[in-house]
């Protein structure tokens, strides 16, 4: 398999279970494709409610134990109703999964 087949085939968008106990459920974060990375950005600068950029970053990252995702962008009023308690953690969690909690941008300035 040449260098281009293994970095391609690489599966490099893992998951992190995370139990959400007023829900329920377990939910799985994935990491940010470029491609869900940038479509993200782009609806989210579309966007001036700062609930439904946090629930924009939640449904690009949220699916579930096999990677497929849960909400689409018609759930972003939806997802935004419910308590900001959950939302923020699971905030957190994208973030520090994709690395851009504030400890992966002061470790990737050391660098």
């Amino acid at each position: 398999m040449s260098l281009r087949d293994t970095i391609l085939n690489a599966d490099d968008c893992k998951l992190e279970k995370v139990t959400v106990p007023e829900w329920g459920c377990d939910v799985f974060i994935k990491v940010f494709s470029g491609k869900d990375r940038e479509h993200m950005l782009k609806q989210q600068s579309d966007t001036e409610s700062d609930s439904e950029k946090q629930a924009l970053l939640l449904i690009t990252s949220i699916c579930d134990q096999d990677g497929k995702k849960v909400f689409t962008a018609n759930d972003v009023a939806a997802l935004s109703e419910k308590s900001s308690h959950i939302l923020d953690m699971l905030t957190s969690k994208v973030l520090t999964v994709n690395g851009l909690n504030a400890e992966a941008v002061e470790e990737a300035e050391k660098n």
